[in-house]
């Protein structure tokens, strides 16, 4: 069996590692973990106007639209990745570059997801804003059985 040197096991790890950590992100999470689905169901509780809460579902749902796009890109960029790191001697320096690209996707959703969330609140009165805030702080139920 041929052995890779430091560095070479360093980057296969790191890769590895980030492949298999992160997959979760790009499958699109469902309820579980996805921020817009938190985010509506804390609007729920602050009995907005009808043209406030069409404005709002409306930032929602194009959010929403954007997350597929970036996750379906992101399913991509795991997928080569992982047929890089199947390759018995793997070229270094592209599996660091598709990292990057799974970089710049995961960035992308982050920061789409900031952006709802400031164009959300800008929707919102003083007060309201206070209520989301609260209400997204709060530390969610478990749903897997057992003590809540």
């Amino acid at each position: 069996m041929k052995r890779y040197g430091t560095m070479g096991q360093v980057v296969l790890l790191l890769a590895l590692g980030l492949a298999l950590a992160t997959t979760a992100a790009a499958r699109g999470w469902g309820h579980r973990g996805d921020f817009l689905w938190r985010l509506e169901h804390a609007l729920e509780g602050l009995d907005l106007e009808q043209a406030k809460r069409t404005a709002v579902y409306e930032i929602i749902d194009k959010a929403r639209a954007e997350q597929r796009e970036l996750r379906r890109q992101l399913r991509a960029a795991y997928e080569a990745l992982r047929a890089l790191l199947e390759q018995d001697l793997p070229d270094e320096s592209a599996v660091l570059t598709q990292a990057d690209r799974i970089g710049e996707l995961q960035t992308k959703l982050r920061q789409q997801t900031l952006r709802t969330l400031l164009a959300v609140r800008a929707q919102l009165t003083p007060e309201q804003r206070a209520r989301l805030r609260e209400a997204l702080h709060k530390p969610r139920e478990r749903h897997r059985g057992g003590e809540r």
